[in-house]
């Protein structure tokens, strides 16, 4: 390693320097209308510049030297915003985009001192159990991999699969399927690759870092406008390409091969388009060697954003992204009896996200939205073993096709002089064809579970207001409901947070949210014997949810949580240990009923010293206690209780000139196994196949974990280009915790399900 950066440091001395010198650019505008603040004032520490926006909002700063800044924008009426660690280099101008909220009671006297906050997230009606993140972070922190997902397993009340290969979480005791994704305010489908039906996770993000923008990660008592969800909430944003000049990215690396650009669409910088298009690097070993074809997973996906702004009709933004992928376990007939040697599986997955944004600003006090938009999502999947002799024995063979055209609208109005109300609905149209098979015993082989197709409706309003009724204590209130025709279900939610401000920035916010869920279709098609659960309801859930949020120091903050929720109507099978608050996703061949019940609680504390200059950290420690009652009308232990998570990392950057810099990030999580249930063994053998033991049901865990994860970049700057070496290590320590058990039918024994160890990730970035 040390004789691998000392090259790259003598790389750096030979190659040209650049000017040294780069362009900051951006708009300040209205959060409420969008439109434009002309004379907004635009700061920059440290050194002496500045500048104010035009008649438009926009502004330019010019010649600034390559390093960090903070950027600090203020407004006669607004409240000010704060941006740190904002990053100067060669080769892209730094494009930003403020939205200022109206400050209300200027008259009153009191001043609120501001400090860096991970809650004050996008959304302007959330007021607790919210964090924002942005895309540097989601690169920077060690173990993200570059995936938004991975990234937000290092907040409070987040757990990580023990499972290395996956990216999936488990959010304060939930099932990880209750994750919602939405992209750019959009509901989408499972946005990984390599994710099975009714999932929300996978091994790769179908996400490019070189669109993201500042998003929200929502885990309780969740605003009005969010419907369908009762865990948590990944509001995932793109953001707006340079429509002064064209740049482009070039990336190489274990995960791909990533190809970048945006640029002006038209003349007059005021229009843009971004596009990232990546293929992975094991899919072109079959061009390679010919024999790899259809024996390493290979993926492709594509992000875009087109903007348009209009000086008649607002704004208009057509975003998507697409994915295809492709893996297969494949034995060899000389191989010994073991689960996996003797693994015979195939996984393909197709998702896609078109949509149509149209913004725009009815008067000063009121703005209209309007999405259309279309998401897809195939799914085939065939699962079998290999017996004693090499005889081919199904186990499940799955293909589900999902489309949802959709259109959402939302009016938000300012209410006299400190309210604001917004308005909402979402129509859609659900579309759907599902054919499963089960080996339930060896003795039948595969059976039919379902085999449905046709189309459904969902229509869902909401209305939420916030009053700030004192400059430090505001309230929101609101109520969202639904209709899914599928199951003739019908819900209304109400909603209310308050949130207390003292003078010294600390804060206080108690929320409370009635939240429904639907399951994947799939559940609904079920069919087994006469058995159905065409007529199952929505889960229903209670959160109740505070937070303590305050400052040691100028970049050092804590916050402390605790919740509470209450989940009811939850799908259960009658007379069984079986609840779909412990399911994970995939194929259900039981009929349910919503008889069961939940409760979770849990306490949080995050210590966060913010990327200001040359180094951050962040520590948090989370607990949480989950129950459910099942069909025999037990108490149980959750699968996804998950006790006591500790989690730190922390990175320090070196600047050795203007040109080059050196970055280190580590991370370290400590997480107690998931609770499982043994294998029957001798009910195994009877039926061929694997059956739990319902007689120990989530009595023991499974053995804990410590995954150690760490990063080394060197970034330079060129004559108007730069480039970054980057080594990701995931799980250095090389540790393979039991993640679970499974029975082998040949050998008739129980073996221990283990992750891969060690993963190292290098890869290079080239923006010109």
């Amino acid at each position: 390693m040390k004789a691998f950066l000392i090259f790259l440091f003598l790389i750096s001395l030979f190659i040209e320097s650049s000017a040294q010198q780069q362009t900051i650019s951006g708009t300040v505008k209205d959060a409420l209308s969008l439109e434009g603040l002309p004379g907004a004032n635009v700061s920059l520490q440290p050194g002496n510049y500045g500048a104010a926006t035009d008649l438009d909002g926009n502004f330019k700063l010019t010649n600034i030297p390559y390093g960090r800044y903070t950027v600090t924008v203020s407004f006669v009426g607004f409240q000010s915003k704060v941006l740190q660690a904002v990053e100067v280099n060669s080769a892209k101008q730094v494009i930003l985009e403020f939205l200022l909220e109206e400050e209300v009671y200027t008259s009153e006297g009191i001043t609120i001192t501001a400090q860096p906050n991970r809650a004050e997230v996008q959304n302007l009606f959330t007021q607790v159990s919210a964090i924002s993140f942005s895309v540097e972070e989601t690169r920077r922190f060690a173990g993200a991999m570059d995936d938004p997902l991975r990234a937000a397993a290092v907040f409070p009340g987040v757990v990580q699969s023990g499972d290395v290969n996956s990216n999936g979480i488990v959010v304060r005791g939930n099932s990880p399927k209750g994750l919602q994704w939405r992209l750019n305010g959009v509901r989408i489908p499972n946005p990984n690759h390599f994710g099975n039906v009714g999932r929300s996770d996978g091994g790769v993000t179908l996400f490019s870092t070189q669109l993201l923008a500042n998003s929200d990660f929502l885990t309780s008592a969740f605003p009005a406008e969010y419907g369908n969800a009762s865990s948590g909430i990944f509001d995932i944003r793109y953001r707006k390409g340079n429509a002064n000049q064209r740049e482009h990215t070039v990336q190489v690396g274990i995960n791909g091969i990533d190809l970048a650009t945006e640029g002006p669409l038209g003349s007059g910088g005021s229009s843009s388009y971004l596009i990232n298009y990546r293929y992975s690097i094991f899919g072109f070993l079959q061009y390679i060697e010919p024999d790899m074809k259809g024996k390493v997973p290979q993926y492709q996906d594509v992000n875009f954003q087109f903007d348009w702004q209009t000086e008649k009709w607002g704004n208009f933004t057509f975003f998507g992204v697409g994915g295809m992928d492709e893996s297969s376990a494949k034995p060899e007939p000389d191989g010994d009896f073991t689960l996996e040697e003797r693994m015979d599986q195939r996984l393909d997955n197709n998702v896609g996200v078109l949509g149509l944004q149209h913004s725009y600003s009815l008067s000063k006090r009121a703005a209209l939205q309007t999405t259309l938009s279309f998401v897809g999502r195939q799914v085939d999947f065939r699962d079998g073993m290999r017996d004693s002799v090499f005889t081919y024995q199904p186990l499940s063979n799955v293909s589900q096709l999902n489309y949802t055209w959709a259109i959402e609208q939302s009016v938000t109005q300012k209410l006299f002089e400190h309210g604001l109300m917004q308005i909402g609905y979402r129509a859609a149209l659900d579309g759907f064809e599902t054919t499963i098979s089960e080996t339930l015993t060896q003795q039948n082989g595969l059976e039919s579970i379902a085999d449905d197709n046709g189309t459904t409706q969902n229509l869902e309003t909401y209305i939420q207001t916030k009053w700030n009724l004192s400059p430090q204590l505001s309230i929101n209130t609101g109520i969202h409901s639904m209709y899914y025709r599928l199951t003739d279900s019908f819900t209304l939610e109400p909603r209310i947070s308050a949130k207390y401000l003292f003078t010294n920035g600390n804060s206080f916010a108690l929320a409370y949210g009635n939240h429904a869920q639907l399951e994947d279709i799939s559940v609904y098609s079920m069919n087994l014997n006469g058995a159905s659960n065409s007529d199952l309801k929505p889960g229903r859930a209670h959160h109740f949810s505070s937070t303590y949020s305050f400052g040691l120091s100028d970049n050092l903050h804590a916050q402390v949580d605790a919740y509470y929720q209450y989940l009811y109507d939850i799908p259960i099978v009658f007379g069984s240990y079986k609840s779909l608050i412990n399911h994970a996703g995939g194929v259900v061949t039981d009929s349910y009923i919503n008889n069961g019940k939940t409760y979770s609680y849990g306490l949080e504390l995050m210590i966060e010293h913010f990327f200001k200059t040359d180094y951050y950290y962040l520590t948090t420690v989370s607990w949480n206690n989950s129950r459910y009652r099942d069909g025999s009308d037990i108490w149980r232990t959750s699968r996804y209780s998950s006790g006591l998570t500790l989690t730190a990392l922390g990175g320090k950057e070196w600047r050795f000139t203007e040109n080059n810099s050196l970055s280190l990030n580590i991370r370290a999580t400590h997480t107690l196994g998931e609770y499982y249930i043994p294998v029957d063994v001798s009910a195994s053998k009877q039926a061929g196949v694997e059956v739990m033991n319902a007689n120990t049901v989530y009595q023991e865990r499974l053995p804990n974990f410590i995954y150690v994860d760490f990063s080394l970049g060197y970034k330079s700057n060129y004559a108007k280009s730069s480039g970054e070496w980057s080594i990701q290590i995931k799980n250095m320590l090389n540790q393979r915790p039991i993640i679970g058990y499974s029975y082998n039918s040949v050998t008739e024994t129980v073996e221990e399900m283990k992750p891969l160890g060690i993963i190292p990730i290098l890869a290079y970035r080239y923006n010109f």
